[in-house]
């Protein structure tokens, strides 16, 4: 079993390659179709495009990011109680932070094998 900072790093890995290889393919992505721009258009229009475009992709960054940072303030609020929305049928309690990675919409959460002695 692992601990739940070594789940935690683990997820946050993964989610890390995942964005990685996403951001590659969309850079690849955005190249050509920059590069086909510029051989289609003009270069005061190409140029032109490409302002519309940067202030779209800004709008669009900025909106997610107060969407992301509205969530997590949400889920590290006092007000949010994690409980109402956690069923735990076993007898072990949960520690905040796998309460708030059950909230995130994992089913369950990998806990900390006890020892012999503490039983």
């Amino acid at each position: 079993m692992f601990s739940c900072s070594v789940f935690s790093r683990v997820c946050l890995c993964l989610w890390f390659l995942c964005v990685r290889e996403r951001t590659h393919l969309w850079r690849g992505f955005v190249t050509n179709a920059y590069k086909d721009l510029r051989e289609e258009w003009s270069f005061l229009r190409f140029v032109a495009i490409v302002r519309m475009l940067t202030t779209l992709r800004k709008n669009q960054y900025d909106e997610m990011l107060k969407c992301h940072t509205n969530n997590l303030s949400r889920l590290f609020s006092r007000t949010f109680d994690t409980n109402q929305h956690i069923n735990n049928t076993s007898s072990y309690r949960l520690s905040f932070f796998e309460k708030l990675i059950i909230c995130r919409g994992l089913k369950s959460c990998l806990t900390q094998k006890v020892s012999p002695i503490e039983i």
